[in-house]
């Protein structure tokens, strides 16, 4: 078995805090390599994240970040979409499974595009979404000018903010997305997800359900239209006190028990070939505690040698 590939997304330019271009640096300095090694899960970095921090849209363009909305803004966020993207692509096309680590949740329209890349145009993918927030947005619809609230609306089409160069728009139909655990969506992406035909389930509505057979059904579902299933999990998707390093948390999230027994069986069940861990910030508190979930995690969802 080939060993897992490490992709990092050393960029927090989409994000309106400062410090999750970091997370994948603090992940590489604190051998997370060797922690996942120690459960038994083979793990390598594809590409060094402190190459990235060191290159010309590292430090030098998140230190200090400009204003949101600024073009320089989007040319950083582009240039590590464009990158990512290539990277995930090379990795899959060699037969291996990829886990990306970020980095803001912009990074999905990088991944995801990736995935695009690796399999063709001709491939449906399907995405599990967890995350707190649908990123649904436009350029147009969205008042902050985040482009981490931006990844889905450019992936299904809404406009081409975030499209990788090369890749064929829109990346994603509005029936292969699952999201789970939302429970902070605001007007424009309620109108944007209107105008998709989209059913945005809140964490509410899923609690009110049984989670894991509501899941699993919606996944079978999914599984029978998509070649490929991506995981896209934003740590603000799980309870604040589980993850409380990450930029935009809120109340009510997904506990461990919950949701990570059902995600470790889709990735066993399914062909999934990416899963990214975004939105983890090391600058704020918390920091140790949340590195370690994302270890766990990775240890729950991921093959044993």
């Amino acid at each position: 078995m080939n060993p897992v590939s490490l992709i990092p997304y050393v960029c927090g330019a989409g994000a309106s805090k400062p410090g999750a271009e970091l997370g994948a640096v603090y992940c590489y300095e604190q051998g997370l390599t060797e922690k996942l090694h120690a459960h038994g899960v083979s793990a390598v970095w594809a590409c060094d994240p402190e190459m990235h921090w060191n290159g010309p849209y590292g430090q030098t363009a998140h230190v200090p970040l400009t204003a949101l909305g600024t073009p320089e803004r989007l040319e950083t966020v582009a240039w590590h979409l464009h990158v990512l993207a290539e990277n995930v692509a090379a990795e899959l096309r060699q037969g291996n499974r990829v886990v990306a680590i970020g980095g803001d949740h912009s990074m999905a329209a990088g991944s995801i595009a990736g995935v695009q890349m690796a399999m063709g145009e001709e491939a449906t993918i399907g995405v599990i979404w967890v995350d707190a927030h649908p990123d649904l947005h436009s350029l147009q619809s969205s008042v902050s000018k985040s482009l981490h609230g931006m990844p889905m609306g450019s992936l299904l089409g809404l406009d081409d903010t975030l499209l990788v160069p090369g890749v064929t728009s829109p990346v994603l139909r509005p029936e292969n997305v699952l999201y789970l655990g939302l429970r902070d969506v605001d007007a424009g992406e309620i109108e944007n997800a209107k105008s998709l035909g989209m059913n945005l389930i809140s964490m509410e509505d899923l609690r009110s359900r049984n989670i894991a057979g509501t899941v699993q059904d919606a996944v079978m579902q999914l599984a029978m239209r998509c070649d490929q299933i991506v995981l896209s999990i934003d740590l603000d998707g799980f309870a604040p006190d589980i993850a409380p390093a990450t930029g935009t948390p809120v109340p009510g999230g997904f506990l461990p028990d919950e949701i990570i027994p059902v995600l470790s069986g889709i990735v066993r069940a399914y062909p999934v070939p990416l899963i990214e861990i975004v939105e983890f910030n090391p600058t704020l508190p918390g920091a140790d505690k949340t590195y370690q979930f994302m270890i766990d995690l990775l240890a729950e969802l991921l093959p044993a040698e």
